[in-house]
């Protein structure tokens, strides 16, 4: 490397090592999150935990909802009661919303024909 300095050419040269363990350890902590569960660890490990997790697709996108920042950020709650019961509805509501998912799929499968839905009327069906 070369640096100019008040007219003066200093010339730097050196190799730059990294502290692997330091290194693994930031990489741990920036992959890391937090999981709440009822399972026991004797029953389920944290790794099969995250692993059964990351799998739920399907549980990861009902939930999203709950994730954004605008939820957090519009309602300002200090009573620990309040907040309590608004992730109680939150999350029933969430429930409620797998629940009319699994009731309309079911319905849906035993039509003869599929649904028409929307302004074009067309077929509700599942993509390939």
């Amino acid at each position: 490397m070369e640096f100019l300095s008040h007219g003066t050419k200093l010339r730097c040269m050196g190799e730059i090592i990294g502290n692997s363990e330091k290194i693994e350890r930031k990489k741990r902590k920036i992959n890391s999150f937090c999981l709440i569960t009822s399972i026991p660890p004797e029953q389920m490990s944290s790794r099969d935990v995250l692993m059964r997790y990351k799998g739920q697709n399907v549980i990861e996108s009902m939930f999203s909802l709950l994730k954004e920042p605008l939820i957090a950020s519009a309602i300002f709650l200090v009573n620990p009661n309040r907040i309590e019961a608004l992730m109680t509805l939150l999350y029933f509501s969430v429930l409620m919303h797998g629940i009319l998912q699994l009731i309309t799929r079911t319905r849906i499968q035993t039509c003869d024909e599929p649904p028409r839905i929307g302004t074009e009327n067309r077929r509700l069906i599942r993509p390939k």
